[in-house]
């Protein structure tokens, strides 16, 4: 479908520029926020309220059509990764005939026992999966192991994946199997393939490091990590507090908040995030370094050096954050729909003009004044037209607007 560019009649002239990138189905709506756009490219989920038939549309081609079921039904599929801008920039799975297959940037493989891609560990209610790899492709399964597959190009790797069955819950790990446990709450792997986690058997938790347990207590032990060498730490309840040990040496407590994203060196400094009042933050050996944050942090990784790096989430946008130098980057993901609920604040050069829009107003406000007759799905300054860029959804059309600042 080609664009249709018109510019918007009012008194400010040919400030305001509308532009139709795309024109739904009757009964189609996009589902659930699931819309990305790029300069004046798109990729977007829609969904046909009759036929219930989910559609992925990249860039004004209709990729994929399947059924809103359940993603574990026969055609089933998830999308993993979608950048606009990209030649054929998608990634996604589905399943045929109890077989599942990857369409990685136009290019089909398959057919797998599983498959998983980027923004690990994931979880659903049947299994989770934890790895090491980077900056992959995507991974799948084939008698019992797990593959990656990055620029066309697969291998064997390490990894630990947690199966639920009749209520129990069992690790596979690197082909062996653990358990069953009556839980297991948190996981830790490195690049070498050492491992810890923590399980529970009647009533008690427990710390396993490398088939080795390292001791038990009454409350819950949640969340684990391990560096490199094999050094580890947890964190557990105790009391109604929780508390942190470094290769079984107390080292917080008692704390009021609940720690996750747990890092660790083998020299045993240690980062962590958590929440507290209604906002998340970030420590470091004691010390808060970042928030309050609305959500929670990811990515989270701690040097020997002190060298520090997590991504978070803000005004809809997505920061990384590098030892205290922040920047602003493309997730390239469908963000969680809690995101969308956000308003959205943005300023241009020395904030000389604002932008805001919130999803319980119809249109946008530049400047303290209404443009529009739809909130923004994603807003942006663009400095080298010093303008405000933002995409909207109105009706059956997905629609660009550009306003050019004077």
């Amino acid at each position: 479908m080609l664009p249709a560019l018109a510019a918007a009649t009012s008194v400010f002239g040919q400030q305001l520029k509308r532009e139709v990138v795309f024109t739904m189905n009757a009964n189609e709506v996009v589902n659930q926020n699931e819309y990305a756009l790029l300069n004046n490219r798109f990729a977007c989920m829609t969904h046909d309220t009759i036929t219930k038939e989910l559609t992925f549309v990249f860039n004004g081609e209709r990729v994929r059509t399947m059924r809103a079921d359940s993603r574990r039904e026969d055609d089933a599929w998830s999308l993993y990764y979608v950048n606009p801008g990209q030649e054929k920039g998608y990634i996604f799975t589905y399943k045929e005939d109890g077989k599942w297959f990857v369409n990685c940037r136009g290019v089909v493989d398959g057919g797998f026992d599983d498959v998983y891609s980027q923004n690990l560990p994931v979880g659903d209610e049947e299994r989770e999966l934890y790895v090491w790899e980077k900056n992959y492709d995507y991974l799948y399964k084939l008698a019992g192991l797990w593959y990656v597959c990055k620029n066309g190009e697969s291998r064997k790797i390490n990894f630990i994946e947690k199966v639920y069955e009749n209520g129990l819950q069992r690790l596979n790990i690197n082909g062996k199997s653990a358990g069953p446990y009556n839980s297991v709450p948190d996981v830790a792997l490195t690049e070498s393939g050492k491992y810890a986690y923590s399980f529970s058997d009647n009533g008690r938790y427990y710390l396993n490091v490398n088939g080795s347990v390292k001791g038990w207590h009454y409350n819950s032990i949640y969340s684990v990590a391990l560096a490199q060498g094999g050094k580890y730490a947890y964190s557990y309840h105790h009391n109604g507090s929780s508390y942190m040990n470094i290769n079984g040496v107390f080292v917080e407590g008692p704390l009021k908040y609940d720690i996750s994203n747990l890092a660790l060196t083998e020299s045993g400094k240690y980062a962590y995030s958590y929440e507290d009042k209604g906002g998340y933050y970030v420590k470091m050996n004691g010390s808060i370094i970042g928030g309050p944050y609305k959500y929670d942090i990811r990515n989270l990784t701690l040097a020997e050096n002190g060298k520090y790096g997590y991504c978070f989430h803000e005004s809809r946008k997505y920061y990384r954050n590098m030892s205290g130098v922040v920047t602003e980057e493309r997730d390239n993901q469908f963000l969680d729909n809690d995101c969308f609920h956000d308003s959205l604040d943005i300023s241009s050069r020395n904030n000389e003009h604002s932008f805001s829009s919130s999803y319980k107003y119809m249109y946008v406000v530049i400047d303290g004044r209404s443009y529009g007759c739809s909130p923004a799905v994603e807003a942006w300054y663009n400095a080298s037209k010093n303008a405000f860029v933002w995409s909207a959804v109105e009706g059956r059309e997905l629609v660009a607007y550009e306003y050019a600042l004077k």
